[in-house]
């Protein structure tokens, strides 16, 4: 199942597509204080993800006569949780992203810039 966060980014990078992407002050503005009220959420994602990835490490590494950090990061690299980690990763700065450009809309709308 789809999170908000994703139904609402979905939606934007839709309308960006279409070349649809002529968005207001207050079109900003309320997305980022959506995004801003999901963020929490995506952050503990992110966390089960690195918990996972360092329990994966621990494990790989208790496994191994000689520890080999190398192989073992190769080996964590090429899972889908690590993929999966980095996808969220690269979630939280697009939502960093369009806060970010929603306070700078709201600034050049009322002048302060």
């Amino acid at each position: 199942m789809e999170s908000q966060t994703d139904v609402i980014l979905n939606w934007i990078k839709d309308k960006v597509e279409q070349k649809k992407a002529d968005f207001d002050v207050e079109f900003w503005m309320s997305v980022a204080m959506k995004l801003t009220i999901l963020l929490p959420d995506e952050i503990g994602k992110l966390y089960d993800y690195q918990k996972t990835v360092a329990e994966m490490r621990l494990d790989i590494l208790g496994k191994q006569e000689k520890r080999n950090v190398s192989e073992v990061k190769m080996i964590i690299e090429a899972s889908d949780v690590y993929r999966d980690m980095k996808k969220q990763e690269a979630k939280l700065k697009v939502i960093e992203e369009i806060v970010r450009i929603a306070k700078i809309q709201a600034r050049l709308n009322s002048g302060s810039i």
